[in-house]
């Protein structure tokens, strides 16, 4: 099999081995697009040298036939001769049969190749496509318990709590910064505070 076949087998091996990792080591678009256009360039100089070995073979063909349907006479004259020039076209034309075989065999051995890549290209989307859909069923039902809370009305009426500014004034000194800038967090210290409020009363 020529090299250039050899490389491109090895490069596709190379393409498969690398996007069968495991998750999180994702094949870049960039990586992608060099990917094809080896695959197209390497496929235009094989049709290329194809093409140039089917020409040559016919070419020989044609003169083997016209070597054969000479004229007796020139048979009889150079029999040797046409003999040579036949035993010589035939040797020529063997490689050039031998070497569509073995396209033959590479196209086939790309074809599975090929078959691979979009293989793992399609699990690859297909992980994705999942990873997204679980993504938007986790952000559905996030937003729908949000909902829920915001609608729940409690059985207990919401206790009245003195003024924010009134509560910061008299435990300004005693509240870490961290809970004034939460508003979470100051409101249970509130809440706190207006029990602590009414145990004392």
């Amino acid at each position: 099999m020529a090299t250039s076949t050899v490389k491109y087998l090895i490069i596709c091996k190379y393409f498969v081995a690398f996007t069968k990792k495991k998750k999180g080591h994702s094949v870049s678009s960039a990586n992608k697009v060099k990917h094809a256009q080896m695959i197209r360039a390497e496929k235009e100089r094989q049709s290329k040298k194809t093409n140039d070995v089917i020409t040559q073979i016919r070419r020989n063909l044609e003169l083997m036939l016209q070597l054969k349907n000479e004229k007796s006479e020139e048979k009889k004259n150079s029999i040797s001769s046409i003999r040579y020039d036949l035993t010589n076209l035939y040797k020529k034309t063997l490689p050039l049969i031998s070497y569509l075989k073995s396209s033959g065999e590479y196209s086939l051995n790309r074809q599975d190749l090929q078959q691979e890549v979009i293989s793992a290209c399609c699990e690859e989307i297909n992980e994705r496509t999942l990873a997204v859909k679980n993504c938007q069923y986790e952000k559905a039902n996030v937003l729908k318990n949000i909902a829920i809370c915001r609608d729940y009305k409690p059985k207990n009426p919401i206790p009245q709590l003195i003024p924010l500014e009134q509560f910061l004034q008299l435990n300004n000194d005693n509240l870490p910064p961290d809970i004034q800038s939460d508003p979470h967090l100051l409101y249970i210290e509130r809440l706190k505070f207006e029990l602590l409020q009414r145990k004392q009363f």
